[in-house]
């Protein structure tokens, strides 16, 4: 319901840092009240490569906003992330893999072709372990090489 989109932000984990849900807040609010609108009353995003992209709600428009403006911040002294982040996630996810905090990384995931460069390296993103063995090892699926 739209009730609970608006209120999803606020009920995330508190682990990534409720200072950069209050950043995200005040940065929105600092795009103005009312965005421009076209001639079907839908909010229009002003940035020349969005151009013909519109949004029924306003929450969805200050979502897409969020890509253009990167509102979720590292904090981490000398950090080289300085661009942020789109959402609270991305954060999080870079504060637990550059930085080991909230816990750390999560366990490593390996590629199981024994000869591969990267085999003892690891991935800590299971989407990122797939796309590789896709890409290096041309496989669409590990299942016949781990089994077969």
């Amino acid at each position: 319901s739209p009730a609970s989109h608006h209120t999803s932000r606020s009920t995330d984990s508190p682990q990534f840092g409720d200072n950069n849900e209050s950043l995200r807040k005040n940065h929105s609010s600092k795009r103005g009240k009312e965005p421009s609108r076209n001639g079907d009353n839908k909010i229009m995003c002003k940035h020349q490569e969005c151009q013909g992209i519109s949004f029924d709600r306003k929450c969805d428009w200050n979502k897409h906003m969020d890509k253009h403006d990167r509102p979720y911040k590292c904090n981490a002294k000398g950090c080289e992330k300085v661009q942020g982040f789109t959402y609270r996630g991305g954060l999080g996810r870079h504060e637990r893999e550059v930085h080991k905090m909230h816990g750390g990384t999560k366990k490593s995931l390996f590629c199981p072709f024994a000869d591969c460069k990267r085999s003892g390296a690891g991935f800590t993103r299971k989407e990122n372990l797939t796309e590789h063995i896709r890409r290096v090892h041309r496989r669409t699926s590990m299942s016949a090489d781990l089994h077969g």
